[in-house]
Formats: C-alpha cells, sequence, structure tokens
C-alpha cells in the first residue's frame, strides 16, 4: 500500500502519519522511486499507533507500548531463548502491566475531566438560558406596552405608524430566534454529555 491508500483506510492527514513515522521511529520501506510502501505488518501498527493517539496517549506512551510489544512477539518467535531469560519475561511483563495500568489511569482522568468539563458547560448554558428567557418576558412587555403608545397615537393624530409596526415586528422576529439558537444549544451539549457518559472506551485499550 501506498501512503495515500493507508491514510484514507484510517481516515487521518498524510503530514500526520509522517509525523508518526519521525516521532516513532518507524521503518518503512521505500520502492525504486523512494516512495513509501505499506507492508500488512505496517499498516496494522498504524492502525494502533492511530488508537492510542485517539485515547490521546503521548509518543512516550505508544513508544514503550509498541517496545514492550515487540519484545513479546521475540520471544513467541524464539522459545528457546526466552526460556533462557526468564527473569528478563518476568520485569517485561511487569512493566506491560504497569503500562496498561498507567493507560488506563490516563484514560479515565481524561473522560472524567472531558465529562466534568460538559457538566460545567451545560450547567453555564442553563443558567444563560434562564436569564435570556427572563429578558425576553420583558421585551415581549415592552412590546405590548409600545404596541398599546402607537395605537393610542394612531387614533389621536393619524400619523403613519407602519415604520414602527415594521420595528417591532423585526424585534420579535429577531427574539425568535434567540430563543431557537439557545434551545438548539442545550439539545446539542445534552447530546454531547449523553454520548461522552455512554461512549465505550475502556473497548478500545487493549485492541491489537
Amino acid at each position: 500500500m501506498n501512503i495515500t491508500e493507508v491514510t484514507e483506510k484510517l481516515n487521518i492527514n498524510p503530514d500526520t502519519l509522517r509525523k508518526w513515522e519521525k516521532y516513532l521511529n518507524l521503518s518503512i520501506q521505500r520502492t525504486g522511486k523512494n516512495k513509501r510502501e505499506y507492508s500488512e505488518e505496517d499498516f496494522k501498527l498504524i492502525e494502533k499507533i492511530k488508537e492510542m493517539r485517539d485515547l490521546d496517549h503521548g509518543f512516550n506512551t505508544i513508544t514503550r507500548e509498541l517496545k514492550l510489544d515487540n519484545n513479546e512477539l521475540k520471544q513467541s518467535l524464539d522459545p528457546v531463548g526466552s526460556s533462557l531469560e526468564s527473569n528478563n519475561t518476568s520485569t517485561t511483563l511487569s512493566n506491560h502491566i504497569n503500562t496498561k495500568l498507567e493507560i488506563l489511569q490516563n484514560t479515565l482522568d481524561n473522560k472524567l475531566n472531558s465529562i466534568l468539563e460538559l457538566s460545567e458547560k451545560y450547567s453555564r448554558a442553563c443558567f444563560e438560558i434562564g436569564s435570556l428567557q427572563s429578558k425576553l418576558e420583558a421585551k415581549e412587555e415592552s412590546l405590548k406596552e409600545a404596541q398599546v403608545k402607537i395605537k393610542l397615537i394612531s387614533d389621536s393624530s393619524g400619523k403613519d405608524v407602519s415604520n414602527l409596526n415594521k420595528e417591532i415586528e423585526r424585534i420579535k422576529l429577531d427574539n425568535e430566534y434567540q430563543q431557537k439558537k439557545h434551545r438548539m444549544e442545550n439539545e446539542q451539549l445534552k447530546t454531547e454529555l449523553d454520548r461522552e457518559k455512554k461512549k465505550p472506551w475502556y473497548k478500545k485499550l487493549f485492541n491489537k
């Protein structure tokens, strides 16, 4: 696969992929024309990196995780050598578990912070909507008073009040627009909060 095929399948930017290759020191084969040529193993590795980046893992954490996976692969391919390095295997397993726990803790912290932030936004939005509702009600009362005054002026003087009526209609439309806008923002915040709470993030954590 070339770089276009890989980035399209994983829905990432080519510049992003090049940055990952640089920071994580990935070795990608080149064609005779010096074009990147990705194997199936390369694709799976990049797919795993994307999963970890989606969970906000830094490059240091990803590097440790890739090294641990690489050690496990070597041990599975060289059982004789692995039996001669049992102490190293025990240390590797311990490091692997610690890294997984660290990733889990980071993910939990990130998700908790996101939920708390959304909750704060929702609370502020509710307060602002309540305040706006009070202002709109006050404006409606003012409009009613203005309409009464305009009618009195029209009846007594017979002057043309069409411009004033147009202004009143404009204000009404503006108030309706503001109400609709804040209602949509409130619904969007609710949806975002529910989606964040239900997101099965933990299922992605140990995917290879």
